[in-house]
């Protein structure tokens, strides 16, 4: 963590960004004394109106050709900003960057929606009354793209959101972060650990055809939903997928992939390639040879993987490589890494085999790590990214880990097959349109793992409204690597849980 901190505006809880396919950390910051204790809130919606956030879209003024001073200052065309309970929640998407802010500054950013000169923005928000600190505040934003400096006639395409109205014990977000759609059931391989049950030959009636899935990417955009992962089975198998991509990317999403490569073809590439706000494509390989990779993926994995990266990254398509960690595999992840980095991959990153969908299967509970597996794998994971072979796919990893020592990096990944994040930030739609928090609740909870459809509901309604989510968010839980998660050990009820218990 850093040892100082800087004297300004805005805090950032180690936001992140990758740019020329490089990921660079940034410090944490702390809120400067002109931000403690304000009295400045963010505006709510009057009671009774719409629970959906009402957000301002500008668009801009070619016809000016004017001379004027460039005394004002606007936010750039390719950021979103959100109110939060905490402050603001910001992305921008031309950096694929998240930032948090407090009150002050994000109503300092709300502000310049509009052009709005320093005397203006000291006029309308008496919290920013220190001269020097807003002209550095302002200043640093706009080195950062958030802002930037203009005439008076200047307009923007950025957007900003207001809250929806929540009760003062109510401080979850206004939405979800990101939101994962599984698309299909289908996948042209048969994993023998894959959490979702997908396969060739997966019934595929009842999916949300394209048309349903354009007017859910428009109603999670308008929720101020800023991430949105494409996964399945495999997405790539349908095919709308190219179009179903476009639409999400012309929307202003920024969008993930996630794929086997097995049916990646050169129309796929295409539209990746030319999509302008993705991210990356994530792709697993399980061992540095086909041996070991194809030990429970099957036949030809190894293969389409290592082909596969190799045709998208010459496309320039950023590509993140992940691994499950098994037993078998445990001692093999630095092999692997290196193979990722000799293929050009952006990132690098594991997880380890959990029980859900067929790795509930009796045969695969001796292959599910145990916590000296997961130390193992700990630390070649580390050597990896010490050794500069790869880089971490988690931006957060060089900023939590350098001065780790090794027990407390083993503590961090310890009993992870176990936990899953709490869903604060995140949630899932099935392929029926069901609403979810985690597949690792799903063997536990049965049917009652389901919050909602969005087919009957709004998205901001069931993340606002559904008791069961309102559960699982008031569940014991404690900070690890992965943020605030809950041991899944330890959650009770369900149709499943009962049936264990009885």
């Amino acid at each position: 963590m850093p040892k100082t901190f800087k004297n300004h505006l805005s805090f950032e809880w180690g936001f992140w960004r990758r740019q020329q396919g490089r990921v660079r950390k940034f410090p944490k910051t702390a809120v400067s004394a002109i931000c403690r204790n304000e009295p400045l809130r963010p505006p709510r919606l009057r009671k009774n109106s719409l629970a959906l956030p009402f957000y301002v879209n500008v668009e801009a003024d070619s016809a000016f050709s004017g001379q004027f001073f460039m005394d004002h200052f606007i936010l750039s065309d390719d950021i979103r900003l959100r109110f939060e309970p905490t402050g603001g929640l910001l992305l921008n998407r031309d950096r694929q960057e998240t930032k948090n802010f407090n009150h002050t500054a994000s109503a300092i950013l709300a502000f310049c929606s509009r052009p709005r000169s320093l005397s203006a923005i000291k006029s309308a928000i008496p919290a920013a009354n220190d001269d020097s600190l807003i002209r550095a505040f302002l200043s640093e934003q706009c080195n950062n793209s958030v802002l930037r400096q203009c005439d008076s006639l200047a307009r923007t395409k950025a957007e900003v959101y207001s809250p929806v109205e929540q009760s003062q014990d109510n401080i979850h977000l206004s939405a979800p972060i990101g939101i994962e759609l599984e698309l299909t059931l289908k996948c042209m391989r048969s994993c023998r650990y894959c959490a979702y049950d997908a396969h060739p030959k997966a019934q595929t009636s009842g999916e949300l055809s394209l048309d349903e899935w354009k007017v859910q990417l428009r109603e999670f955009y308008d929720s101020g939903i800023f991430f949105i992962r494409i996964t399945g089975g495999d997405p790539l198998t349908r095919p709308d997928f190219p179009e179903i991509l476009h639409a999400a990317d012309k929307m202003g999403f920024v969008v993930t992939v996630g794929s086997d490569l097995t049916y990646l073809n050169d129309e796929i590439i295409q539209a990746l390639a030319e999509a302008k706000n993705l991210y990356a494509l994530q792709t697993t390989l399980d061992g540095s040879t086909p041996e070991l990779a194809n030990l429970l993926r099957g036949p030809g994995n190894y293969e389409s993987v290592v082909s596969g990266i190799s045709r998208l990254t010459a496309a320039r398509v950023p590509v993140i490589l992940g691994t499950v960690i098994n037993r078998k595999n445990a001692g093999d992840i630095e092999a692997i890494a290196s193979l990722g980095g000799s293929l050009g991959v952006d990132g690098y990153c594991v997880g380890p085999l959990y029980a859900a969908g067929r790795g509930t299967a009796t045969s695969l509970k001796s292959l599910i790590p145990t916590n000296l597996d997961l130390t193992k794998a700990a630390r070649s994971f580390r050597n990896a990214i010490e050794r500069g072979v790869v880089r971490p796919a988690d931006p957060a990893w060089m900023i939590t880990t350098p001065d780790l020592a090794n027990d407390e990096l083993d503590r961090l990944w310890h009993d992870q097959g176990y936990l899953v994040r709490r869903p604060d930030t995140l949630i899932r739609v099935d392929p029926f349109g069901r609403v979810y928090a985690s597949i690792k609740l799903k063997p536990i909870l049965g049917k009652e793992a389901f919050l909602g459809d969005v087919h009957s509901s709004h998205i901001l309604d069931i993340w606002h409204h559904s008791p069961r989510l309102d559960q699982l968010r008031e569940a014991p839980s404690h900070n690890s690597y992965f943020g605030s998660v809950i041991d899944t050990r330890q959650i009770t009820g369900g149709e499943n849980g009962r049936a264990a218990n009885s």
